[in-house]
């Protein structure tokens, strides 16, 4: 086996920023089942969903417009993201202290974890 160094983009197409297909400072990433990506877009406060073959995404948390904030529907810098067998996901929030559920298809997110300064997000989420 070689390895191919030519990779391809696959999200954040448009330069920086924060437009459906760009990103600010992406931090992480997790996929669904269906291969879908899911990415912590950190400095536009949001986390992006990337359908297999899309250039567009879809902000499934946070604000779209990358304006951060900290009530349920907002993130501020989101920096660890899981996504489980159901689609829900689960966001470390950096600077708002917390973890976020985040429901598949919903609008906002409930606090499952929040006290202290978050550095690390766990690498695997118990099913």
């Amino acid at each position: 086996m070689q390895w191919n160094s030519t990779g391809i983009i696959v999200a954040g197409i448009g330069g920086y920023g924060k437009g459906a297909n760009q990103l600010y400072r992406p931090w992480s990433i997790a996929m669904d089942l269906n291969n879908a990506i899911y990415i912590t877009d950190r400095f536009n406060n949001r986390v992006q969903k990337y359908l297999m073959g899309s250039p567009i995404g879809i902000t499934v948390a946070g604000n779209a417009s990358g304006i951060a904030g900290s009530t349920l529907s907002d993130l501020r810098e989101p920096a660890g993201i899981q996504v489980d067998f159901d689609g829900n996901i689960y966001v470390a929030d950096r600077n708002n202290f917390r973890i976020l559920f985040w429901p598949s298809n919903a609008i906002s997110g409930r606090i499952i974890a929040g006290t202290g300064k978050l550095t690390y997000f766990l690498s695997s989420i118990s099913r």
